[in-house]
């Protein structure tokens, strides 16, 4: 198991491992934190559940592999929480979310958040397979290599 190289991914992770088992295992108090109520509709819960052993997955994906791998999960991570946001902005317009415009609009930017932090760990990692920049150990600065052509040539 390896944590991710950027703090985007190590971010994200942290995010997916805080969040999920407090979804799955305090359903109520995840639906609190997200400005939603169990009271009202006490099915929510199964849903709640549901949203955290997925977070749980998508964290244990990223963890449990590395390169080709791990690419494709931070992409199917990504994707979930773009659905995420298309799902929040969807409801909030046939009025299913509660009517508090902060609780919508937080509901879409955490999903976006997430996404933006997902992007950001598959470019980081992107790059590295790329070699676009190495570590000059005696500096610790990124130093830029030679371009991916250049290296293709050689």
């Amino acid at each position: 198991m390896s944590a991710p190289s950027s703090k985007a991914g190590k971010l994200l992770v942290a995010v997916r491992f805080a969040l999920g088992p407090v979804a799955w295992g305090a359903p109520g108090l995840g639906l609190r934190l997200l400005g939603l109520s169990a009271q009202r509709n006490p099915h929510a819960s199964y849903v709640t559940r549901l949203f955290g052993a997925r977070d749980m997955a998508l964290g244990l994906g990223v963890l449990l592999t590395h390169g080709d791998a791990r690419r494709l999960w931070w992409r199917i991570g990504i994707g979930c929480d773009l659905l995420d946001a298309a799902a929040g902005v969807l409801s909030a317009r046939k009025n299913e979310l509660p009517r508090s415009t902060f609780t919508r609009v937080m509901l879409v930017v955490a999903a976006l958040f997430g996404a933006a932090l997902g992007t950001v760990a598959l470019a980081s990692e992107e790059s590295e397979r790329n070699g676009d920049c190495e570590v000059a150990h005696e500096t610790s600065t990124r130093v830029p290599t030679r371009s991916r052509t250049a290296r293709q040539g050689s």
